[in-house]
């Protein structure tokens, strides 16, 4: 996210439990807790934060209901 100035986006609380739950929702583990798509996860959060920041950005794909789900 080079050449944005996402930093408001730490006085946000939303934005980040926001972020931190697509991650979450995101992430695959093998049986034994190993991480499979850790770099999937982080774009997908990252694209949410995009989003925010930069108006005319669209997600691709645009993310599901799941991804977005706070629990």
């Amino acid at each position: 996210m080079e050449g944005f100035d996402y930093s408001f986006i730490f006085e946000e609380p939303w934005i980040l439990e926001q972020a931190y739950a697509i991650f979450a929702n995101a992430i695959e583990m093998d049986d034994d807790g190993n991480v499979l798509n850790e770099k999937y996860a982080e774009m997908r959060a990252a694209q949410f934060i995009r989003s925010i920041v930069d108006k005319n950005y669209e997600i691709e794909p645009p993310l599901e209901d799941w991804e977005v789900q706070l629990y």
